[in-house]
Parts: structure tokens; C-alpha cells; sequence
């Protein structure tokens, strides 16, 4: 259940916003609710965390495609190859 899930990471970053993991999530469940936008931030926060993270460019390249921003989806593609 995507609402139950969005509600468990919410509770997840409230109590620590620094859980990188969350955010990734919480971004994957957005992307499934077509909540690009919010996706994209979710999953941004979770990189300005954790950098290295290439699981979340991969994720971020996913929903750039999905948004048909190919140039961006591109960018994030190779930020998650380059790490």
C-alpha cells in the first residue's frame, strides 16, 4: 500500500532527517504516486546527504526518463556510473 509506505518513511525522516535510505524510498513511493516533482526532491535530499549514494542518481535517471527530460535523466545517469 503506497499510502502506508509514505507514511513510514515520513515517520522515518521525522525522527531522523539524516537517513539518507528514507529519502531514497520515500522518492520511489512519490515516483509510484506520479509525484515527480516531490520525487526528484526526495531523492535530491537524500544525495545532499550521502553523495556516493548511486542507487539514488539511478533513481533520479528513472524519473528524469519518466518526466521525458532525457538531458537530465542522462546527467544522473552518469553522476550513478562515475561513483
Amino acid at each position: 500500500d503506497l499510502s502506508a509506505a509514505h507514511d513510514i518513511f515520513k515517520k522515518f525522516i521525522l525522527i531522523n532527517t539524516k537517513y539518507f535510505e528514507a529519502h531514497i524510498h520515500m522518492g520511489l513511493v512519490l515516483l509510484k504516486k506520479c509525484n515527480l516533482n516531490a520525487a526528484i526532491m526526495s531523492h535530491q535530499k537524500g544525495v545532499s546527504i550521502k553523495p556516493d549514494y548511486f542507487e539514488a542518481f539511478n533513481n533520479m535517471g528513472n524519473v528524469f526518463e519518466d518526466n521525458d527530460n532525457l538531458d537530465l535523466a542522462i546527467e544522473a545517469y552518469k553522476k550513478a556510473l562515475n561513483i
